[in-house]
């Protein structure tokens, strides 16, 4: 599964504590607030119970989601002209 597919349109996501597959991108979900980490039960549901409650942090967390998969579109582009780059002055 990936995490950025409900980030991208505006869902705050909820996730376990094994991210291997996606570590980077759940780490910047994390950064900016836009992600609930979880480790057991109890804080899955907490962190729904919060979210049920709150609209305008459900509605903030949903923003900041998306706004990282925007602000992150073109990285790869991105690296591989730096790669590029470095290779040719090698």
């Amino acid at each position: 599964h990936n995490i950025l597919e409900p980030s991208e349109i505006g869902k705050t996501v909820i996730f376990g504590e094994f991210v291997k597959n996606f570590y980077e991108s759940a780490k910047l979900l994390i950064s900016n607030k836009a992600a609930f980490q979880i480790r057991d039960e109890k804080e899955f549901y907490d962190s729904v119970r919060i979210l049920l409650q709150d609209a305008g942090l459900r509605d903030a967390m949903g923003k900041r989601a998306r706004d990282v998969v925007v602000n992150s579109r073109g990285a790869t582009d991105r690296n591989l002209k730096i790669i590029s780059e470095i290779l040719k002055n090698a």
